[in-house]
């Protein structure tokens, strides 16, 4: 099924705005958020390090890891909005559609950060690009995965339709 140009255009502006209002946070609403997330996995993640005997350093940086997923997460499913609208709603080929959604990812990171300057505590970090493009990266490559997967149950349908009615 071709989704429609106009709603998968929809949801990658209204992402890209997701992303650009967590970016326009000055940096004590954004710490304050951070550390909500932490108290809340913290002790989750401690939970489970004791039930398979593993030994959490005490200097885990929580809050710094929530933050850099966060990046991760914001543009995994940006890269797969991006591949849905090139692939799916345009119809781009598969090599034309990962260089277009890495460009459109590597580039709103560029922006994002540079954005981020002119936060009031905030700061742009080429770190957090490269961070971004693995999410993206990451992003691309289980919406390829959920392609493939796709294609496959597509065919196992058609065929056990065509037993079906031999």
């Amino acid at each position: 099924m071709v989704p429609n140009k106009k709603i998968v255009y929809i949801f990658l502006l209204l992402w890209m705005v997701v992303i650009l209002a967590f970016s326009s946070e000055p940096a004590a609403r954004s710490r304050a958020k951070s550390r909500f997330v932490v108290e809340k996995v913290e002790p989750i993640i401690q939970k489970a390090a004791n039930l398979i005997n593993i030994k959490l350093p005490k200097n885990m940086r929580f809050h710094f890891w929530v933050r850099k997923y966060a990046h991760l997460l914001n543009y995994f499913v940006l890269a797969i909005l991006s591949y849905s609208l090139f692939r799916k709603a345009v119809g781009c080929s598969l090599g034309k559609t990962l260089i277009l959604s890495m460009i459109l990812v590597i580039s709103f990171a560029c922006i994002d950060e540079a954005y981020q300057t002119f936060v009031p505590g905030r700061g742009g970090q080429v770190k957090d690009v490269w961070i971004d493009t693995a999410g993206g990266a990451a992003g691309l490559g289980a919406a390829l995965i959920a392609e493939r997967l796709e294609k496959c149950l597509r065919k196992a349908k058609k065929v056990k339709t065509v037993h079906n009615k031999l």
